[in-house]
């Protein structure tokens, strides 16, 4: 299905090119005038709208060919990346919503619930979708897609390609930085189960996450993190690798004074008077300043891929 309008995208690219770039539309001359057609009318102006649509001779001279073959063969990349890529993707969405529907969380049931995840994993595992997808990577115009496919994704996003099949168990809150090749796992052992990531949470390159983690605010998952389902991360923590199933935790990140940890959240006190008397103590000035130095560097690097 996606080929077709491939092939009318094509043709009419050809068509353009043939009649702007041939001389006199390509035609061939011939050099008897023809005799006038006996053909009836009504047929005349339907072989001529066929002509119309399908070419004609326009461009299949040897002169013509010249003109219309090189910037033609330019164009052929540009309507397989964005037309083909952009109709497949087009697919995938009517899949999703109109045969496999929307996932929930619990044991997989029946034949019918495990085909379904089967065809979105396969449509969503193709070189096409992967190559569509990436080419907007670190724009919002990737999260809007992830958001048509069933995705719970916030504004403020630096989206990267990353790799799911039941999108709709999938929340991710803002000022969420994504690395490259992350797979988001819903499933494992026949139940489903969401995958949260908190406000200002960091996942790097190649890392995984388990069915029902929740990364908390602030926590940063470095390159080649697995994050397994039995363990409970915590705020503004640096997680670094796997280490007999676990994730190895390396060091907590400073906070900015007024700041402290509940849960998975991170809450700002309105404390004007104790943030002076805190001030006063040098050891603490001191690590508020080099907080503050890595709350600006972050938002500075964040800004460069927003």
């Amino acid at each position: 299905l996606a080929e077709v309008p491939v092939a009318f995208a094509l043709q009419a690219i050809w068509n353009w090119l043939a009649k702007r770039l041939t001389h006199k539309g390509g035609r061939v001359r011939s050099k008897k005038p023809k005799p006038p057609s006996k053909k009836p009318v009504e047929m005349t102006r339907k072989h001529d709208h066929a002509r119309g649509f399908f070419g004609g001779t326009r461009g299949y001279t040897l002169e013509g060919r010249q003109e219309v073959l090189y910037p033609f063969l330019m164009s052929i990349p540009w309507v397989m990346t964005f037309i083909h890529g952009f109709v497949f993707y087009l697919i995938v969405v009517l899949v999703k919503w109109l045969v496999v529907g929307r996932f929930r969380e619990g044991p997989v049931q029946g034949d019918w619930d495990r085909f379904r995840r089967w065809l979105l994993e396969r449509l969503t595992t193709a070189t096409t979708f992967d190559h569509f997808m990436g080419l907007w990577v670190n724009t919002e115009v990737l999260a809007l897609w992830y958001r048509l496919l069933g995705a719970n994704i916030a504004a403020r996003v630096n989206m990267d390609f990353f790799g799911a099949v039941e999108y709709d168990l999938i929340e991710v809150e803002r000022d969420v930085v994504f690395g490259s090749s992350v797979l988001l796992v819903t499933k494992a052992e026949g139940v489903s189960k969401k995958v949260v990531l908190r406000k200002s949470a960091c996942v790097l390159d190649h890392s995984c996450i388990m069915p029902g983690v929740i990364v908390p605010e602030g926590a940063l998952l470095g390159s080649f993190t697995v994050a397994p389902s039995e363990q409970k991360l915590e705020a503004m923590t640096v997680y670094m690798g796997c280490e007999k199933g676990l994730c190895v935790r390396l060091f907590q990140r400073p906070l900015l004074p007024g700041e402290r940890i509940v849960g998975e959240r991170i809450f700002v006190e309105d404390s004007s008077t104790s943030d002076h008397e805190s001030l006063r103590n040098h050891s603490l000035a001191v690590e508020s300043s080099t907080a503050l130095k890595q709350r600006e560097m972050e938002a500075l690097a964040i800004a460069r891929h927003t």
